[in-house]
């Protein structure tokens, strides 16, 4: 199965989050203010019935055998947000106790609104919900969201969606309702809109969500983008070391243990990742626009099959972005523009030589939409996208 998926406990804020927990009580920080820290890590694990379940309570094992913060910490909180298979949304504080030992413990959540056994985790005002309820107790300096789940980049949801239901590649997130019939996925456009604050980094730990239209989507929500161009394999990205890179700033460093871990594995060795800085999409943007414009009529006859993809199972929606530029028929000076912009925001890049039957030879980074394998319905849609309102790509 493929993962189609897809912070700070301080002195002060301790015995609140304890009498939170223990005693189901509503807390905040002195004089009703939320609880100050440096780091706020949330992990919004979406798997209830959508096959992804087991693969993400196992990262959260490898999460609590990594670096978690000690209870007596002063500057991080790690939060996990479970919904899986047959339980209750909930979320959980990790932590290790005075004696080292690894914590998951169950914080009550009263006066969540719609926070139950019928809540829809995919859904963009669950989202904004649960992490509007959070900052009421707990204020970072930096955030930080890992977001696991199915996902299809910034492909509409509901466009590999068979009539029956199977675990597909959606937009971002994929949920089965509590009738076992209703199919939950996210916009793109509405899962950005819903961030209520701007994090650091995210690290989408969900299929396909390394375009440069989800970047360029998230781009005033986050610093860093830590995706995949391609699938990834359900046991998901290298979670053992993802904490400690965090409370580094080192997220390039997340990215390549995940592509070092499946070049050393012995099993399938399957995997791409790219660190994107959001804050540096602007002169690539520029660049592309101008290219775009210049080579429309090589664009629109670019040959699929000569193209570096990424897509399996004929979802055609996802090619490297750099090769096309370079077969749209860039002069070398152009193309020297272009990846120094390139280079500029992705901060990593690495890929294992194949992905499954995809062998990888072009690897710019970030994937897209190739106009000449579209479709007129794709081409409204993409219209729409805050990557082509920037480019022109599609006109």
């Amino acid at each position: 199965m493929m993962r189609k998926r897809s912070c700070f406990s301080f002195f002060a804020g301790l015995l609140a989050l304890c009498l939170l927990a223990s005693c189901q009580k509503e807390v905040s920080g002195t004089n009703g203010q939320p609880i100050p820290g440096e780091n706020l890590i949330l992990i919004y694990g979406c798997g209830h019935d959508n096959g992804l379940s087991s693969a993400i309570e196992g990262n959260i094992e490898q999460i609590m055998k990594g670096k978690l913060p000690s209870v007596n910490s002063s500057r991080d909180m790690v939060l996990y947000l479970q919904h899986s298979n047959s339980q209750a949304p909930q979320l959980n504080h990790l932590y290790r106790d005075i004696d080292g030992k690894a914590v998951c413990k169950k914080i009550q959540l009263n006066e969540m609104q719609g926070w139950d056994k019928n809540s829809v985790c995919i859904s963009s005002d669950t989202l904004q919900n649960i992490l509007t309820y959070i900052s009421k107790y707990y204020k970072a300096q930096k955030n930080y969201l890992i977001f696991s789940s199915h996902a299809s980049g910034w492909v509409p949801a509901g466009t590999f969606l068979p009539d029956s239901y199977t675990p597909v590649p959606t937009s971002i997130g994929q949920d089965l309702g509590s009738d076992w019939q209703s199919v939950y996925e996210m916009e793109l456009s509405n899962f950005a809109q819903k961030l209520p604050f701007y994090f650091d980094a995210i690290i989408m730990d969900a299929c396909l969500m390394g375009g440069i239209e989800v970047a360029y989507e998230l781009k005033d929500k986050c610093g860093l983008l830590v995706a995949s161009p391609t699938e990834i394999l359900s046991r998901g990205m290298y979670y053992e070391s993802m904490l400690e890179h965090i409370y580094a700033e080192d997220i390039a460093s997340i990215g390549r243990d995940y592509i070092q871990y499946y070049l050393n594995r012995s099993g399938s060795q399957s995997a791409t990742c790219s660190v994107i800085d959001c804050r540096k999409l602007e002169p690539l943007a520029a660049i592309c626009k101008e290219l775009f414009n210049k080579y429309r009529e090589n664009l629109m006859q670019l040959v699929p099959s000569e193209i570096q993809h990424y897509y399996r199972s004929g979802q055609h929606w996802f090619y490297d972005l750099g090769h096309i530029v370079e077969k749209m028929g860039a002069s070398a000076a152009e193309l020297e523009s272009f990846n120094n912009a390139l280079l500029a925001c992705t901060v990593y890049r690495g890929h294992t030589p194949y992905f499954l039957e995809i062998p990888i030879v072009h690897f710019s980074g970030l994937s897209t939409y190739l106009p000449s394998d579209g479709t007129p319905q794709m081409d409204l849609y993409y219209k729409g996208l805050a990557w082509n309102k920037a480019t022109n790509y599609i006109q």
